[in-house]
């Protein structure tokens, strides 16, 4: 019960994640060419996201979901302005990369986390 309550939550909370960007994004995208809403992540954040993404298309807004399998090229393209917004790091992973890079790339929205564990073959218990 506890693990679908919180699948809800999570689905609501992406749901607002990209309802949020969209409003964001909105002015920009309304005086380009684009009526579409790109948007970069990562693998393990395609399901939840493409519920969102299915959700924003009913409310009239396009979003298209550019899956990237590297750590770096979401922010690398975001910068270059080939996708909108990424949605796939942490507040410390950004930071970085902009003290790394020089990026011109702010954090306007959090979203949920995954669920994230460790794992081990040596330790049962800490």
């Amino acid at each position: 019960m506890a693990q679908t309550v919180s699948k809800k939550w999570l689905g609501i909370g992406l749901v607002v994640v990209i309802a949020i960007i969209a409003l964001f994004i909105w002015n920009k995208q309304r005086h380009s060419n684009s009526s579409e809403l790109v948007i970069g992540i990562s693998p393990s954040f395609a399901h939840p996201l493409q519920v969102a993404a299915d959700e924003a298309k009913q409310q009239g807004l396009n979003v298209k979901l550019v899956e990237f399998s590297d750590w770096n090229t979401p922010n690398i393209t975001l910068s270059h302005g080939d996708i909108d917004a990424n949605f796939f790091q942490h507040q410390p992973f950004l930071d970085n990369a902009i003290k790394e890079t020089g990026f011109k790339l702010k954090s306007f929205a959090a979203g949920a986390a995954s669920h994230v564990g460790l794992y081990s073959k040596k330790y049962k218990s800490f």
